[in-house]
């Protein structure tokens, strides 16, 4: 009888395996198709961009193929703030002059101009094409629009704030932005181990104006150090010395450290009492 149990035991495990064998088979069936499904319609999706982007090529080489050209013997840059120098200018201009000028090419043009104007600093300054235009006298005018700072506004404004605008800050209202005048503002607020500095540049309300906002919270304003060194001479003037120094950060509000450090020396023994040692020894 306990046979007969055992061998029914084991053949009902065997046919449990066996429908959990074939469930899990079933499941990862399941999942290739699935994942088979999600691989096809990924590739239909890339080819379908791919068709798309390749159409919008086509599309912009017949239009720049089609467009209305004119050609341009001389390009005037109004420049007031002389952002680019004469050699910039020329080798930019020089690129597209006597040529047949399209809408394509004067946004290029627009471009480099645009470009060299970041690349030197000038991050929020702009070249454009003037409103009096006339390309059938075969002349273009462009402009560089220049990117000024409305204001600087240092945490709240209050108190030193205003101060360490004017010890701090490298640039002031009404200027051309230059991201590296602001560099140096970085740095002359990074100068102290205690502040904390973050810049942030948001648009003006005012056409071609940005304001730039300074935030700067200040830590560990006092710090104490031990000093030691072994600067002495010999033992009687004690080769190791001992110290302690206080450095305080803008004390003032403006940027400015004030740092005091005191060592200790060994005071000298008097010659005279050598000397008497020394004649003591002699006569002992």
């Amino acid at each position: 009888m306990k046979k007969l149990v055992t061998f029914l035991f084991l053949v009902l495990n065997v046919l449990s395996f066996s429908d959990t064998f074939n469930d899990n088979e079933d499941e990862r069936t399941i999942l290739k198709q699935e994942q088979r499904v999600e691989q096809e319609r990924l590739q239909k999706e890339f080819q379908k961009r791919e068709e798309d982007f390749n159409k919008l090529k086509l599309e912009k080489a017949e239009i720049s193929v089609n467009e209305i050209k004119f050609h341009i013997s001389q390009i005037n840059l109004e420049d007031e703030e002389n952002l680019l120098n004469e050699i910039e200018r020329e080798n930019i201009l020089g690129k597209y002059i006597d040529k047949d000028l399209g809408s394509t090419d004067i946004t290029n043009l627009v471009t480099d101009l645009t470009n060299r104007l970041i690349a030197k600093g000038y991050i929020t300054s702009v070249a454009t094409i003037s409103e009096n235009n006339d390309l059938s006298t075969k002349t273009l005018n462009l402009k560089v629009v220049p990117g000024r700072i409305e204001k600087i506004t240092v945490n709240e404004d209050k108190g030193f704030d205003n101060l360490k605008k004017s010890f701090l800050v490298s640039t002031k209202k009404g200027k051309v932005l230059n991201i590296r005048d602001l560099d140096t503002t970085t740095e002359n607020f990074n100068y102290l181990e205690s502040n904390n500095m973050t810049m942030e540049i948001v648009p003006s309300e005012i056409p071609n104006y940005s304001i730039v906002k300074i935030k700067n919270e200040m830590k560990d304003k006092f710090t104490v150090s031990a000093l030691t060194n072994n600067y002495g001479e010999d033992k009687q003037n004690a080769i190791w010395r001992g110290g302690i120094s206080i450095n305080i950060d803008s004390p003032l509000g403006i940027g400015d450290r004030v740092y005091f450090s005191y060592m200790t020396v060994h005071k000298k023994k008097p010659l005279k009492k050598i000397y008497k040692k020394l004649r003591m020894k002699l006569q002992i």
